[in-house]
């Protein structure tokens, strides 16, 4: 079992994921063009690694796993979860129930870090540099995180 505060800040630093997104993005804005389907495979294999760390820390069964997680792929091909501002606060859900479990937990929360950086690449326009809009947009994370420290 975790604290709060390790609720809290693990949680900021992995919102900060889009942040480092966000600054590597900037440095490298001829490869954004090239690299977007990567980044999009990024996100589907993070966001199913999440689900499975989290499904495992909550010592749910293969039975009922599994068919939750080709559920979740299908979804996922069908970019149900196409807008991260829409993901992050499922994400931030997902550092809840992973809390029961540290190393599950900590697994998860750079996971979700690993997920900004794709997050991040994908959402900017570097022509309008739109940085301040990417961070408020998925500022959802961090409200879900401070009220959810409360179930901690």
């Amino acid at each position: 079992m975790i604290s709060t505060l390790q609720f809290l800040l693990s949680g900021l630093v992995a919102y900060l994921g889009i942040a480092a997104g966000l600054i590597i993005s900037t440095l490298a804005k001829e490869e954004l063009k090239q690299g977007r389907s990567y980044f999009v495979l990024l996100q589907e294999i993070v966001l199913l690694s999440i689900f499975l760390v989290t499904m495992r820390t909550q010592s749910i069964s293969s039975s009922i796993s599994v068919p939750l997680a080709v559920v979740l792929v299908i979804l996922i091909q069908f970019r149900v979860f196409k807008s991260t501002p829409f993901v992050y606060p499922l994400l931030a859900i997902a550092s809840l129930f992973a809390a029961g479990n540290s190393v599950g937990f900590f697994i998860v929360s750079s996971l979700i870090f690993i997920y900004g950086l794709a997050a991040a690449a994908l959402q900017l326009d570097v022509r309008k540099k739109n940085y301040s809009r990417v961070l408020l947009a998925n500022s959802g994370f961090i409200i879900m995180i401070a009220i959810l420290s409360t179930f901690v």
